[in-house]
């Protein structure tokens, strides 16, 4: 079952490998209606651990706002 989002201006995500489709999905639907997008970055385990499908996910230009604390954001810039 479709719902709209019509009545929304957002969709509030938080980051999940196990369920990244699920997220994906969400994201896809959200675009096709307006909405922005925005993304917790969970904890600086996940990031850490599932950094590549994450990395992906931020660069496809869909998540307008992404929320990460400084071990978060620490885990990002680490190569």
């Amino acid at each position: 079952m479709h719902r709209s989002f019509s009545r929304h201006l957002w969709l509030v995500l938080r980051y999940a490998i196990l369920n990244l489709e699920v997220i994906q999905a969400a994201i896809s639907l959200a675009k096709q209606e307006g909405l922005l997008v925005s993304l917790d970055l969970a904890s600086f385990e996940m990031v850490r651990k599932f950094k590549p499908p994450l990395m992906k996910l931020l660069e496809s230009g869909n998540i307008d706002l992404c929320f990460a604390n400084q071990d978060e954001a620490t885990e990002l810039q680490l190569t």
